[in-house]
């Protein structure tokens, strides 16, 4: 518990202070938003303003709040972020059955993070982070946080293209074992419909989920009448946020969409960060009983 002997009354401090700056910057970016109809409508109503200084002063005002409010708030959440990471290790120590390795600047392989889960179109990895590997709900599991990043061009008033990124999907991975003999891989998505995706006859399970696959009995094999429901209730919990690809050489992928395991979010204290690592790994968890990953790997 080397992390949790900190100076919990310095860091409790801190998480009010961070608190404070984002909910601050948040506001700063909506009150931009808010005053640009209040700052431009004028220039166009009200004859000569717009050949007075009034314009760039409206416009330093506005890009002034946006700007500041995004970039402030992008490095109040890089501090909450680091903050949260220093009491990761001993809270998974204390909830996995056994942690190996935990690092916070890194995630699981991109090769599995290339795999087709069904993901929205996207050109680049974007931010990641959290790596974990060890034990958890008697199996070995290593996991990490990671966005997608698709590409988009704007072109300026002169003509003149600019390259730019914007998300378009962030979540954790998960990588287990699963002891299928399987013919190919699959794929079990809630993000993606497949064309001449495999129904599985579970009206509420293919509403939800598309199954992209090259042999039926495969999906015999991996989607049990046991897992199918689970993953019903699953979607009735959650939400279309849990993928799954059953790798043929006996990995089992986990994608689920934006779980962010150790943010430092809206807590003011770290008895609350700490309970709120709790909770993730509880939610976390459940998923993982609910597709019965304990069985996939003792079968």
């Amino acid at each position: 518990m080397n992390e949790l002997t900190r100076d919990a009354q310095a860091d409790d401090a801190k998480l009010r202070i961070l608190a404070k700056l984002q909910n601050l910057f948040s506001n700063m970016s909506v009150g931009g938003f808010i005053a640009m109809p209040i700052l431009v409508l004028p220039i166009f109503f009200i004859d000569g303003l717009a050949e007075t200084i009034f314009p760039v002063v409206a416009m330093f005002i506005i890009f002034g709040l946006i700007i500041g409010g995004a970039v402030g708030g992008w490095l109040t959440d890089r501090s909450a972020k680091k903050l949260a990471a220093a009491y990761a290790p001993s809270v998974l120590a204390h909830v996995m059955d056994h942690l190996d390795e935990y690092d916070r600047n890194a995630t699981v392989s991109r090769r599995y993070l290339e795999e087709d889960l069904g993901y929205p179109h996207y050109d680049r990895l974007g931010d990641y982070g959290d790596y974990v590997e060890g034990a958890f709900r008697g199996v070995p599991v290593r996991f990490g946080e990671f966005a997608l990043e698709e590409e988009y061009w704007q072109r300026d008033d002169d003509g003149d293209e600019t390259r730019s990124f914007r998300e378009v999907f962030k979540g954790l991975m998960l990588i287990t074992n699963h002891s299928l003999q399987l013919g190919e891989s699959l794929t079990v998505s809630s993000y993606y419909n497949y064309a001449g995706g495999i129904k599985t006859g579970n009206g509420d399970f293919d509403k939800v989920y598309s199954v992209n696959s090259e042999d039926e009995q495969d999906v015999l094999a991996a989607l049990t009448l046991s897992r199918v429901e689970g993953m019903v209730r699953l979607a009735e919990e959650m939400g279309n946020r849990v993928s799954l690809r059953f790798l043929k050489e006996g990995r089992l992928l986990v994608v689920v969409r934006d779980m962010d395991l150790f943010e430092a979010g809206e807590n003011t204290s770290t008895d609350q960060l700490v309970a709120s690592i709790e909770a993730g790994m509880e939610e976390l968890g459940h998923v993982l009983d609910l597709i019965e990953v304990r069985e996939l790997a003792l079968r």
